[in-house]
Parts: C-alpha cells; sequence; structure tokens
C-alpha cells in the first residue's frame, strides 16, 4: 500500500512541472513569467504552468520590459514565447519593449480584448497564428525589421480596420489576414516578394490593394471573397508582368477590375520593351483596359492574360513573329476572352497580316489590319463602333460587360450569338432608343441609335433581372425572360429598330414587344410573321374576314387577334406548340392570342396534340366565343381536347377532318350540290361541313 502511495505522489509531482523559470513583478505590480533563452543569457515571456489552464493570466495593460533585473544580474527581454498571451481574453493592450526580437507561435491567440498593437522595429519574424482570433484588433503597426509574417497570423481578426506592413518583410503567409473583413485597405510594400494562399481571402471589406514591385508570386485563392475590390495600384508594369499567379482570385485584379499605375487608372495599357514574357492571368478581368500595345520583345503571352477585358477594343501587336496565344478552342486557358476576339480590333506590323491569319490564337480575331509601327489606329480603336458588329455571349446577361459605355450608343447594326437573357433584352432596349425601366409613362428615350438587331443565332434562356414593361394603377409590373421566350413590350416604340431577326425556335412573343418600332410600322397590313411565329393581325380587318395560319408556324403571340371582332373563323395548323394567354406574364395585365373576338364562329384546329392555354386565350364578354363558336378537332382527338386546359371551355366541339376544310360564308351563293358527311345529297347547304365539288366546305 505505502508503494502505491509513493508512486501516486510522484507522479503528482510531475504533473504540476512549472512552464515558466521566473516569475517577475513590473513597477506596476503586473506579474510576468520568463524563461531563460541563449545559453540562459536573455528572457522569453511565456505564462505560468503548463499544465493549468492560464486563460486571463494576464489582464488589462501589460507593459513588457526591454530588461529585467535578478539576483543582482540584468537579462534582456527578447522574446514573446509560444503561447504567451494564449486566450488572455482580458487583456486590452500591449506594449513591447524595443529589445524583443521574435513573437512566437500563438503568442496572443485568443486575445479577444486586444485592440491596438504595435510592434517595434527590432522584431524580425512574427509566428504563426501569433494573433489568431484577436477579434477586437483594430490596428496593427509590423515594424520596418520584420522579415516574414506567418502563417494565419492575423486570421479572424474581425475587427481589424487598418495594417501597416514593414518595409523588411519579404513574405505574407498563408490566411495571414484570413477573414478580417473591415480592412478596407492594404499596402505591400516593395520589399514582399511573396504572398502566401488565402492570405487575405474573405477580406470582402477590402476596397484597395497596393502591390510592390518585388512581389514575384501570389499563391491560389489569395484574395478569394475580396468582393469590394475596386482597384490595383501598382508601380512598375514590367514587374506585374512576371508575377506567378496560381488561378481563381490569385490575382486582384480579377475582382478589382481596375489597375492604377502610379495613382492613375490604366486604359491604354503599353507593355515596356523589357518584357519578354506576359504571366498567366496576369490582367485578368481588367474591365478598364481600352487598348494594349505588346511589343516585339514579347516571347509568350500566357493562358488568360488578358481574360475578361471586355471592354478591350484595340489590340496593337508589334511582335514581327508571332508566335501561337491560346485561342477560342481552349475554352478555359483562352489569352483573350471569345468575346474580344470577335469584337477587338487586332493591329499587326504592316507585311504580317497573312502569319498572324495563320497562326493560332491571333488567327481568331475577326478583325485584323496592318499598321506601321509607330502608327496609331484612328478614332481611338472605334472604327467598328457604327459598322456591323457581331458578339458571341458565352454567359447570359453579359452584354453589358461585353459592350463597352463609349460604344453603347454608336452601334448601329448588331448580331449576337451565344445565349441572352433579360438582362441582355433590356441592354438592347436602351441601345434601340428607350430606357429599360422608368417611373413613369411613357418611358424617356436614350441615346441609342441601333437600326438593325439579329438575334437568330442566340438562344434566348431564363433569367436576369426583371423588366419594367408597364404601368398598371401606378405601380410597375416586371418580367423575365423564359427560355425561347420573348417578354412583352420590350422593344416597343423603339423607333430606329428597322431591321429585327430572331430565332426559329421562339416560340412565344409577349404583348406589343415590337410595336412602335420601323419594323412593325413597315410591315404591309395583314399577318405579320417573324421567325417561325405569327406576331399580329395589323391594320384594320374586314368583314367577315377567314384566316388560315401558314404551316410551320410554332407559335401565336400574346394579343395577335385582341378585338378583331370582324375576325369568323381561324385556321390553326398541327405545328403550333403555343398559343399566348394572360398567363404567360402573370399579373401584367396582357392579353390572349384572340381576346374580345366575339365575331369568331369556328376554330378550326389541325393540332393532333393540343398545348395547354389559358383562359384568356379565347377571353370574351360573357363567354360568347367558348359558348357560340364551334371548335373543328382532328378525327379521333375529341377526348383529348376535351381534358385539355384551355381547349376544354369549348362548349361545342366537333370530331371531324379540319386538313381539308375550306371557309365558305353561308351567304355566299353555291351552284355546285352539296352533301353531308355520309355522302347524302342536300336540298340546299346546311351550317358546318358540306361536300361541295368533292371538297370539305364550312357553312357559316
Amino acid at each position: 500500500m505505502k508503494k502505491y502511495l509513493f508512486v501516486f505522489m510522484m507522479m503528482s509531482l510531475a504533473l504540476t512541472v512549472r512552464a515558466h523559470d521566473l516569475a517577475i513583478e513590473n513597477n506596476d505590480g503586473i506579474i510576468i513569467y520568463y524563461n531563460f533563452i541563449n545559453d540562459g543569457k536573455e528572457l522569453s515571456v511565456t505564462y505560468r504552468d503548463y499544465n493549468a489552464s492560464h486563460s486571463n493570466e494576464y489582464q488589462d495593460n501589460v507593459v513588457i520590459p526591454e530588461e529585467v533585473t535578478y539576483e543582482n544580474k540584468t537579462f534582456k527581454v527578447t522574446s514573446i514565447g509560444e503561447r504567451a498571451f494564449d486566450e488572455c481574453f482580458a487583456l486590452t493592450s500591449v506594449t513591447i519593449g524595443n529589445s524583443v526580437t521574435s513573437i512566437g507561435n500563438f503568442a496572443f491567440a485568443g486575445c479577444s480584448g486586444l485592440t491596438i498593437v504595435t510592434i517595434p522595429n527590432s522584431v524580425t519574424s512574427i509566428g504563426d497564428s501569433a494573433f489568431l482570433g484577436c477579434s477586437g484588433l483594430t490596428s496593427v503597426t509590423i515594424g520596418n525589421s520584420v522579415t516574414s509574417i506567418g502563417k494565419e497570423t492575423f486570421k479572424y481578426c474581425s475587427s481589424l480596420t487598418s495594417v501597416t506592413i514593414g518595409n523588411s518583410v519579404t513574405n505574407i503567409g498563408d490566411k495571414a489576414f484570413y477573414f478580417c473583413y473591415k480592412l478596407t485597405s492594404v499596402t505591400i510594400p516593395n520589399s514582399v516578394t511573396s504572398i502566401g494562399e488565402s492570405a487575405f481571402d474573405s477580406c470582402s471589406g477590402l476596397t484597395s490593394v497596393t502591390i510592390g514591385n518585388s512581389v514575384t508570386s501570389i499563391g491560389r485563392s489569395a484574395f478569394d471573397k475580396c468582393t469590394g475590390l475596386t482597384s490595383v495600384t501598382i508601380s512598375d508594369i514590367a514587374a506585374w508582368c512576371k508575377i506567378n499567379f496560381y488561378g481563381g482570385t490569385s490575382n486582384p485584379l480579377f475582382l478589382a477590375e481596375h489597375l492604377f499605375l502610379n495613382g492613375s487608372e490604366v486604359k491604354d495599357l503599353v507593355i515596356p520593351n523589357s518584357v519578354t514574357s506576359i504571366g498567366y492571368e496576369a490582367f485578368k478581368g481588367c474591365r478598364g483596359l481600352t487598348s494594349i500595345t505588346i511589343p516585339n520583345s514579347v516571347t509568350s503571352i500566357g493562358k488568360q492574360a488578358f481574360w475578361g477585358c471586355s471592354h478591350l477594343i484595340t489590340v496593337i501587336s508589334l511582335i514581327e513573329e508571332p508566335f501561337a496565344i491560346w485561342g477560342k478552342n481552349f475554352l478555359y486557358e483562352r489569352t483573350f476572352s471569345e468575346f474580344i476576339f470577335d469584337k477587338a480590333t487586332l493591329y499587326v506590323p504592316n507585311g504580317t497580316i497573312a502569319k498572324y491569319k495563320a497562326t493560332g490564337g491571333w488567327q481568331d480575331f475577326l478583325f485584323i489590319k496592318e499598321k506601321d509601327q509607330g502608327e496609331e489606329p484612328d478614332d481611338d480603336g472605334e472604327e467598328n463602333a457604327d459598322s456591323k458588329i457581331t458578339i458571341h455571349i458565352a454567359t447570359a446577361g453579359t452584354l453589358s460587360d461585353i459592350i463597352p459605355d463609349n460604344e453603347k450608343y454608336q452601334i448601329e447594326e448588331l448580331t449576337l450569338t451565344g445565349e441572352i437573357n433579360s438582362d441582355d433584352l433590356g441592354f438592347l432596349r436602351e441601345m434601340a432608343g428607350k430606357e429599360r425601366k422608368s417611373h413613369s409613362m411613357p418611358f424617356n428615350d436614350t441615346e441609342g441609335k441601333l437600326v438593325s438587331l439579329d438575334i437568330s443565332k442566340a438562344k434566348i434562356v431564363a433569367g436576369g433581372v426583371s423588366l419594367s414593361i408597364n404601368e398598371i394603377d401606378n405601380d410597375f409590373e416586371f418580367a423575365v425572360t423564359r427560355d425561347n421566350e420573348i417578354p412583352p413590350r420590350i422593344f416597343e416604340d423603339c423607333k430606329n429598330l428597322t431591321n429585327i431577326s430572331i430565332s426559329d425556335d421562339v416560340y412565344s412573343i409577349g404583348s406589343r414587344a415590337f410595336h412602335g418600332t420601323k419594323w412593325y410600322d413597315n410591315q404591309p397590313d395583314g399577318l405579320v410573321y417573324i421567325g417561325n411565329m405569327l406576331y399580329s393581325y395589323k391594320g384594320d380587318m374586314p368583314s367577315n374576314t377567314d384566316v388560315t395560319i401558314k404551316d410551320g408556324t410554332i407559335g401565336i403571340a400574346c394579343s395577335a387577334f385582341i378585338s378583331c371582332k370582324n375576325l369568323v373563323s381561324v385556321k390553326i395548323p398541327n405545328s403550333i406548340i403555343n398559343i399566348g394567354g394572360f398567363n404567360k406574364y402573370p399579373n401584367i395585365g396582357f392579353d390572349g392570342a384572340f381576346k374580345w373576338c366575339t365575331g369568331l364562329k369556328s376554330i378550326i384546329s389541325e393540332i393532333q396534340n393540343p398545348p395547354v392555354f389559358e383562359y384568356s386565350t379565347f377571353d370574351s364578354i360573357d363567354d360568347t366565343i367558348y359558348s357560340n363558336a364551334t371548335l373543328y378537332v382532328p378525327t379521333g382527338t375529341i377526348d383529348v381536347y376535351k381534358s385539355t386546359e384551355g381547349w376544354n371551355n369549348f362548349t361545342n366541339i366537333v370530331d371531324s377532318d379540319p386538313s381539308g376544310i375550306n371557309n365558305v360564308l353561308l351567304n355566299e351563293k353555291k351552284d355546285a350540290p352539296a352533301y353531308n358527311l355520309n355522302g347524302r345529297r342536300l336540298i340546299q347547304p346546311q351550317k358546318g361541313i358540306n361536300i361541295i365539288d368533292g371538297k370539305k366546305v364550312l357553312i357559316k
């Protein structure tokens, strides 16, 4: 029993080993714990015990002295040891003596009450996670002797608004300032050569960053989620071209979009003659650029070097022997975005145009012109602004990113390919002369000059911001695009728009989408088609009008025949897959294709698989159309029609073969004998389908 008691006592003694060598009380009464380092010649600040919790071991204001006297000997305090102040939540300020040269890992981690830290010039290194989670820290000044900022040094310092980095720092570690989301600006001094992965990740309040001219590498996601960035400032274009970026949001310019050189925004970028290589993603996303000049000294251009420079309209290459760059065929590596290849003008040295047209990547430019070495393009590179432009939109909703502001109201002829949504259509509306949104009716004019619009090769897809298209009781209603549908009134009153081509896949058009354009005004009276759509009946309809919609038509637009009271019969081909109704754009108040056509007596449908339509499609006062008109449907489909929404509102549905029916008015003279469908001769033609001269004839 005594043996076991002795062992227990020895184990207990082992578990209470002290973390410190000295405990010295400062003049202010605060006890600071130290360990001897460097063969007992110097001291390092530490905490009390290894196994005891040292949370809040240090509180309030702590002054770390430059030296300590112990047993009549003086020792310099040269280090703040690992976890010395770890989780001292009540620590509010610390003064670091000028003798301290190093701050250890996790030295102040979790000191959430700490607000301001000044690291003196004596300090040369700051350890990993030294100030991790100091959520109350608002300002940090890093002295001019510090050479390295460790990993996660200031991670989660969520109140940090100001940081000054000394001019001896060469490396900023991974996640050094991660989630410092109140940080608004940072200047990387010329001494820094590398910035680690995610160094400023999630610093969403960061609006500007200045990058020194010695930086050679910036790690992956270094500026990820820095959504507030608006500017990147540098002092040396040549140095910037040499930086190794590691994809994604490694390059802050991708988010900031605007590059400044010594305080002035770079719009016309001239690469210095000393540059031989333009690095990977060097100017990716720089929307402020409108022109670039590449010297003959350049021998390579990296992937995505100018990707996303959406306002770039002039590329001047002085390269006499063009080398291959990453062209359109390289989906994720293209040196220039596809829309830049399509709209920018490439100027090349005289006598080299054939070489460029035969060289990978360069040959993808649609506009290539020769120029003398010293010659500048005319009109600031805007010679395409008034000509016909073809633009491919890889991502719907980005047309406003592709067309620069200085071209928006200059383009007269435009062809689009790719995908477009309501954002793009709204932008096109402005180009065509009308505001996309307004607080009053009618909509105000813009300076747009668009005359010709060809979207026949573009696919309309769902999405984008709502479009203001009508005023109802002083409240504006909105619509967004859906696949292969054109919203109501999208180009209404765009008076300059003379030529319009739409995709054959469009099967729905909202009310008055093209009314008030020159294109519509120039259409002859009668049925107006666009693409594979029946858009409207134009002009005054004569009495007792029969309409046969041409084969191949796939849709009838909203309001196509609205209030055509003289329409008595309509024949609808089997190709129809949509008939416009109120539900295409709910809560807007636009009307069905045949609304208020109160004279309509017969609808002859050849559709084998009838599409659903909304009640308003044939809506009229007291349901006149649904109760008075006869719906003729293909043989064997009557049950299908009676069970299909919209068609099932008709009271009179006749099962017949409408494909050969001819529309004839009751009061027309019939000299030939008439027969019913069973072949029995009639004394005179009867209402409904008769056989006359061997043809099926509808008598009304």
